[in-house]
């Protein structure tokens, strides 16, 4: 009589059994944070590039104001 359970199994099958779903979680959450840190980094650097376009603006458009009659 012949066992179907995880014991009878090669070994390649059982390390790829105990140790896919441990790689896989660790690429997904490894893809999370990377996802996570670059959004955050984005978000800053959107912030950034506003704040200096709308001080470049107002200083032209006081310029603008200065030279007009």
């Amino acid at each position: 009589m012949r066992m179907n359970g995880i014991g009878d199994r090669p070994i390649k099958t059982k390390v790829l059994i105990y140790f896919l779903p441990i790689i896989i979680l660790a690429v997904i959450l490894t893809g999370l944070a990377s996802y996570l840190s670059a959004v955050s980094q984005l978000k800053k650097n959107a912030y950034s590039l506003l704040s200096d376009t709308l001080y470049q603006t107002n200083i032209f458009l006081k310029m603008i104001n200065s030279l007009q009659f």
